[in-house]
């Protein structure tokens, strides 16, 4: 399968500045990291033109950048986390267009086979406690010999 390199657009946590046209760009700003290059501003990277797809539908941001000749993932720093969390992505806005349309059309039977999969994974999830319930059952019933004692085998006695 052939996919495209991820771009990474980060949200800046303090002031910063773009390495190109050397623009302050002030806290929270959208800078990408261009190797020898620095920090770039979108408009520098040539990003600008991209629209921003915040993350909760999944169908629709896959669709989105499958259809996007240019996509990038934007991340921002998490103090608490102490790691860098995916905030959503960056498309081409007809390729974001083309997606919604496409979410739309089959959007009845992405919710119907939903449900079935819901009513199944239920019915999975009431039946497999039976199945452990008895192997389970068998060992935590077996008592040990009368006048044994049970010892971890390194212990000295």
């Amino acid at each position: 399968m052939n996919e495209k390199p991820h771009l990474k657009v980060f949200i800046a946590t303090g002031e910063s500045s773009c390495d190109e046209c050397e623009e302050p760009l002030g806290s929270s700003a959208w800078i990408t990291l261009a190797g020898e290059r620095g920090a770039q501003c979108l408009a520098c990277a040539d990003l600008d033109h991209l629209v921003f797809l915040r993350p909760g539908n999944a169908t629709l941001t896959r669709r989105a950048r499958k259809y996007s000749t240019l996509s990038a993932v934007v991340l921002k720093w998490s103090r608490a986390r102490n790691r860098y969390e995916r905030q959503g992505v960056l498309v081409e806005e007809l390729a974001l267009i083309k997606a919604e349309a496409d979410c739309l059309a089959d959007g009845e039977a992405r919710a119907r086979r939903c449900g079935r999969e819901a009513k199944r994974r239920a019915q999975v999830d009431h039946a497999t406690p039976a199945i452990w319930r008895a192997p389970v059952l068998t060992l935590h019933t077996l008592e040990p010999r009368r006048g044994t004692r049970c010892r971890h085998p390194r212990r000295r006695a």
